[in-house]
C-alpha cells in the first residue's frame, strides 16, 4: 500500500519541467490524488499515537491534499506532522487558497513563524516555504488566456522546440504537458493524456 512517504521515493525523480530552463523536479497532480487518500492519511495520523482525529483526516482530505504533501517533506516526526495539519486547519489554510501566480497568498516562513513560535522553527518554516513550490504546480485551462506566475513557480512543461515568430519582447515555445495538468472543456471528448500547447511567455514588462 502507498504511503505519503512514497512522494520522496527515489522513482519519482524523473518527473521534472524544462521549462523556461533549468531541471525542476516536481510532485504532479496526480500522484499527490494518488498517494494522499483515506488510508494513507489513517496511517499518518495514528503514528502520532494519538486518538484519530477523524475532523483533521476530513479536512485533510477534503481541503489540504497539498498542504498534507508539504509537510510531510518537511518533517519526519509523525506528531510534527500532525501539530502542523492541526495549526494549518485552525489558521484557515487550504489549498485553494493558495497560488503560485502573482499576487496568490503562498506560505511565507515570517508568516508561519510569526503565527506559530513553538511550532515553526525557521528551519521548518524555510523547508515548507520551499517544498511549496514543488507540490502547488499549476493545473493549465484554455479557460483563462494569461497567467502571471511567480518567479519561483515550477511549471508543468518540457520544451519541445522554439517556435520562430515570438516578437521583440516575447517568445513562444512549443511544450508537451504533464498529465492531469491541463483541462480544456471545449475538447474534453478528444483531449490527449499529455497534449502540446504554444506558449507565449514575456521577456520584459512590456506588454506581449
Amino acid at each position: 500500500m502507498c504511503t505519503i512517504d512514497d512522494l520522496f521515493e527515489d522513482g519519482n525523480d524523473d518527473i521534472k519541467s524544462n521549462f523556461p530552463s533549468g531541471s525542476l523536479q516536481y510532485w504532479p497532480e496526480a500522484l499527490i490524488q494518488k498517494l494522499v487518500y483515506d488510508k494513507s492519511v489513517r496511517i499518518a495520523l495514528t503514528k502520532a499515537g494519538e486518538n484519530y482525529d477523524q475532523e483533521l483526516a476530513d479536512y485533510i482530505l477534503q481541503h489540504a491534499k497539498r498542504l498534507f504533501a508539504m509537510v510531510a517533506a518537511t518533517e519526519a516526526d509523525p506528531k510534527w506532522r500532525v501539530d502542523a495539519m492541526r495549526f494549518f486547519k485552525e489558521n484557515g489554510f487550504a489549498d485553494n487558497k493558495l497560488s503560485v501566480e502573482v499576487g496568490g497568498a503562498c506560505l511565507i516562513k515570517e508568516s508561519l513563524v510569526n503565527l506559530g513560535r513553538q511550532l515553526w522553527s525557521r528551519g521548518r518554516a524555510h523547508r515548507i516555504s520551499e517544498t511549496q513550490w514543488k507540490v502547488l504546480v499549476p493545473v493549465i485551462s484554455t479557460e483563462k488566456d494569461n497567467y502571471d506566475f511567480n518567479d519561483k513557480a515550477i511549471l508543468p512543461f518540457n520544451k519541445i522546440r522554439q517556435v520562430d515568430g515570438g516578437g521583440g519582447f516575447s517568445a513562444v515555445s512549443e511544450v508537451s504537458i504533464q498529465e492531469g495538468h491541463f483541462t480544456d472543456s471545449r475538447l474534453v471528448r478528444y483531449q490527449t493524456l499529455r497534449p502540446s500547447l504554444r506558449i507565449r511567455t514575456c521577456r520584459t514588462l512590456s506588454p506581449c
